[in-house]
């Protein structure tokens, strides 16, 4: 008789449990967040307060290039090429009386060779941006922009 009262106790927990389980989800609070009505409104003025205080960054992001940046690839040509005439004093044993065939940068760009000694030379190119010489006195190079 215990085992019967036992699974009269069972059945009746079970349905309990499974009566609670129902009435549950039945009863579950629905619960519900609004905004306040000026919360789009705050949000729209603090993006407008970022996008002005941001608006320089936004038209123009790179730095505007000075004169010297601009004429930096004529320096660098002139450098090039007295490398070239250099590497050609290394392997001759002396300065050529023109610019070497080598150079490729010289084929591009118009440059006047002058040879002053065995130890000295001059560079000149004449561009949009001005007159450029680059000077090399024994082991010295500087580019003076005329």
């Amino acid at each position: 008789m215990t085992s019967q009262i036992n699974k009269q106790d069972l059945n009746v927990l079970v349905k309990d449990v499974s009566n609670d389980i129902q009435n549950k989800n039945m009863r579950t609070a629905k619960v519900a967040f609004t905004l306040p009505p000026i919360t789009p409104v705050v949000l729209t003025l603090i993006l407008f307060v970022v996008l002005i205080f941001n608006y320089e960054r936004y038209v123009n992001p790179h730095e505007t290039p000075t004169a010297s940046v601009l004429s930096s690839g004529e320096q660098f040509a002139l450098k090039a090429i007295a490398e070239d005439v250099e590497t050609y004093r290394m392997v001759y044993g002396q300065l050529p009386d023109e610019l070497p065939n080598s150079s490729a940068i010289s084929a591009i760009v118009d440059v006047e060779y002058i040879k002053y000694d065995e130890k000295n030379f001059k560079l000149h190119m004449k561009t949009d941006n001005g007159e450029y010489s680059l000077n090399q006195e024994g082991t010295i190079q500087t580019v003076i922009r005329g």
